[in-house]
């Protein structure tokens, strides 16, 4: 069980984060305005990370991980995997769409290699899985990683584009991204 102090603190940082990073690059958000916004000290705060930044990433992913688990779960289901797809493509573009500012500073404007690498690395292990557990036969692991990794930066790239171009609209994007994996995908 959990210490409820742990859960609040906990709470309190991934409120601060999300309201800070929308209004400031995380790159220049300090440790003790971060700490400030959450009414803790910084001993507390170096007792769960090491940066404003790895703590967005954390908190963001675990985000990605509840549209990561959906996905896997309609796969396993036995939806269509090209509709099962297009809403795990759809259901990521929204949260981002959602957390729009956010990102747009942490991908466009000042990118942050703790986001970066978390996005990346939330899509390369969601594709893993998907390679190991539903190609029949199996893709091997060498090369399910290396298309995994290809898939989850190319996911990073597409979105970073998206963030960048106002005249790009959400369905567009997810329809691309769609289209853009390969066919022995399905």
């Amino acid at each position: 069980m959990v210490d409820s102090r742990i859960l609040q603190t906990q709470a309190a940082l991934s409120e601060a984060v999300l309201e800070l990073a929308a209004r400031t690059p995380i790159a220049k958000l300090g440790v003790a305005e971060l700490t400030r916004r959450a009414g803790i000290n910084r001993a507390t705060f170096y007792d769960h990370y090491s940066s404003p930044g790895e703590l967005l990433a954390s908190v963001l992913g675990e985000e990605f991980e509840t549209m990561r688990d959906d996905y896997l779960q309609g796969r396993r289901d036995g939806g269509s995997p090209q509709e099962v797809l297009r809403d795990g493509i759809d259901a990521t573009i929204r949260h981002v769409e959602e957390r729009r500012d956010i990102y747009a500073r942490a991908l466009v404007d000042a990118p942050d290699p703790d986001l970066v690498g978390m996005l990346t690395s939330g899509f390369e292990d969601a594709c893993f899985h998907i390679l190991q557990e539903t190609l029949d036969p199996p893709m091997s692991r060498p090369k399910a990683r290396i298309v995994a990794r290809f898939v989850g930066a190319g996911l990073v790239g597409g979105i970073t584009a998206w963030l960048k171009d106002p005249a790009l609209n959400r369905e567009d994007l997810v329809e691309t991204l769609s289209e853009s994996f390969p066919r022995w995908w399905y």
